[in-house]
């Protein structure tokens, strides 16, 4: 398939491919990669109305497969990804995209085509992306990026990103120019560079834009972060501040936030932190800078206590300052018990002209003897007195016979005919071996939901992923219908095809000398484990996970076969376990939400 598509050459491939063999001194980072530029070729589409859908979840399928593991030491290599839309008048689904990536002896991405279609002419494709990455060094890489030019025939420099890492994996140094058409030279646009500690985590980090009115580097960002990579300084554009103290067990006492103003820092913020022996947070003051009398003034509070060893706070109180009483007044209280089966979290307002408490939100989740999700219910307070819990929304989770996720049923109440309503259904099904064969996403009507990203609007549409068995050149279909204009059922809107190149034992996420033997799945939820084979039994295991811009955003240690509860948002990430003897496994894996 790649033969037959063939390669975009132009009078510009000389250049590229130089640019690429010589790099300059100095390496940045690229901010997007192909895996994350799925979305890119939607973009096209945004007046037809139809196929919007499918938009806020199609990153995310394409990358979790993308990095999921067929086999210890195995990870697959997304060769193409086909779009194609259904055309009423043709009554099949024809093409609007195709994506295609090349790899090295290595396993390592060298080439990336796209090509996609207008909104003028929605089913006539043509050239639109490429890049070319190229490893000057075993530390290094550099991404070409390139726009066909339509006028000219011709693919057309845009940007290019070189970078540096440190043998830790971590992007040490980074430079990302632009192509200046007017003097067909690369003129400089962001760069990022830092310095680590001897333990390999960040020490100091510091980020530039460069200012083409001065021809020299903007400061935007600096950070210092301590051994343990907390954070300790943190300076915005040369005018904002915020200095964090820690103690001795690594955890955040005092924040102080600053502004440049009149040629001198003046306080803006300040937040304390107390905690107890188990290091879980008890009490959180914030507190706000009065210029005159030049005093901190108490702004709000968060109490939390701890009867059990649990996590959650049992309660938590959040107190707002009364600068005429001068005293604290509570303003809400959150209570988490455990009853049985049941979690139940529980929130009040307090409703100063009435002087009471109002029910505000509640969340129930029970589970079954063998302690999976049953249900979950949210309930908010009566819209009439707040004195009462009503219903809200509910979902009823199943599993298979081997404790897989068989699916589950979302439903809204209806206070009209008191009763739920069914909005959305979940099934999975898992081939003999519990490797997933297919999921099936049903959304009945449009409704509320918040993804990562924000609160947004889920439309009614049918999503639907099918997983051939893993043979040697493994295929992913994903379909999106749409409710029917007229009638019942649905109808076909976007289809989507996903092929993989042959998997290899050794990974382009294998290190060299690296053992296999790594078991966790992927994508990974928050009570998920990691296990390696090879692990010294007993010895802990040292998580590192990364974006894709190279930034560390968890550091720590590990037991193996022990839960992970991922603090960080939902996403694709480059993860490394390794222990004292060595690096365990590095590769990509998607962490996924609730």
């Amino acid at each position: 398939m790649n033969e037959a598509f063939g390669r975009y050459k132009s009078s510009s491939d000389t250049t590229a491919d130089r640019i690429l063999s010589d790099p300059p001194s100095q390496f940045c980072a690229v901010g997007t990669i192909g895996l994350c530029r799925f979305s890119l070729s939607f973009s096209t589409f945004l007046p037809m109305k139809k196929y919007l859908f499918a938009l806020p979840v199609f990153c995310f399928f394409g990358a979790a497969l993308f990095a999921q593991p067929a086999g210890p030491g195995c990870l697959l290599r997304l060769d193409s990804v086909y779009y194609r839309l259904y055309d009423d008048d043709a009554g099949d689904y024809r093409p609007t995209g195709i994506k295609r990536y090349w790899y090295d002896a290595q396993y390592r991405q060298i080439e990336y085509v796209e090509e996609k279609s207008s909104f003028d002419n929605p089913f006539q494709l043509y050239p639109y992306l490429h890049e070319l990455t190229a490893y000057p060094a075993a530390d290094q890489r550099t991404i070409l990026h390139q726009q066909y030019d339509t006028t000219g025939g011709q693919w057309k420099n845009t940007y290019l990103d070189s970078l540096t890492y440190a043998p830790t994996g971590l992007l040490v140094h980074s430079l990302g120019r632009i192509w200046d058409d007017a003097t067909q030279t690369w003129v400089n646009n962001a760069q990022f560079q830092t310095t680590l500690y001897p333990n390999g985590i960040y020490h100091v980090s510091d980020f530039f834009l460069w200012n083409t009115n001065t021809n020299q580097w903007d400061s935007t960002q600096h950070i210092e972060y301590n051994a343990d990579g907390n954070i300790t300084y943190l300076l915005l554009f040369n005018n904002s501040r915020e200095i964090n103290t820690y103690d001795g067990n690594g955890q955040l006492i005092e924040t102080l936030k600053q502004k440049w103003t009149a040629g001198a820092w003046q306080n803006q913020t300040h937040l304390l932190f107390a905690y107890d022996d188990q290091q879980r947070m008890t009490e959180r003051i914030s507190q706000n800078w009065i210029a005159p009398p030049g005093e901190w003034r108490n702004l709000a509070r968060i109490e939390n206590q701890y009867l059990n060893d649990l996590v959650l706070p049992d309660t938590a109180v959040t107190y707002s300052w009364s600068l005429a009483g001068t005293q604290w007044n509570a303003s809400q209280i959150q209570t988490y018990e455990i009853q049985g089966d049941t979690q139940r979290l529980k929130r009040f307002l307090w409703n100063v002209p009435l002087g009471i408490w109002r029910f505000s939100s509640r969340y129930d989740s029970i589970f079954d003897n063998s302690g999976q999700l049953k249900s979950r219910y949210e309930y908010r307070g009566d819209q009439q007195t707040f004195l009462s819990w009503v219903n809200f929304l509910r979902r009823e989770y199943t599993y298979t016979n081997t404790g897989k996720k068989a699916g589950y049923d979302h439903y809204i109440w209806d206070d009209g005919p008191k009763q739920w309503k069914l909005i959305e259904q979940h099934t999975d099904g898992y081939f003999p071996d519990d490797s997933l064969e297919y999921e099936t996403r049903v959304n009945l009507e449009p409704f509320l939901f918040v993804p990562p990203s924000g609160v947004g609007l889920l439309p009614a549409a049918r999503l639907r992923d099918y997983y051939e068995p893993r043979p040697s050149h493994p295929v992913q279909y994903q379909y999106y219908d749409q409710p029917a204009a007229f009638g019942a059922g649905w109808e076909p809107s976007t289809f989507y095809e996903y092929y993989y190149s042959e998997c290899s034992e050794v990974s382009a996420g294998h290190e060299p000398g690296q053992a296999a033997g790594c078991v966790f799945p992927n994508p990974f939820y928050p009570g998920n484990t990691f296990f390696c084979e090879t692990a010294e039994p007993g010895a802990p295991l040292h998580l590192q996970v990364f974006d894709w811009s190279g930034r560390a955003v968890a550091d720590r240690q590990i037991a193996a076969g022990k839960p992970v509860a991922p603090d960080w948002p939902s996403g694709l990430y480059v993860v490394r376990l390794s222990q004292k003897n060595g690096v365990l496994f590095t590769g990509a894996v998607y962490f996924a939400g609730d």
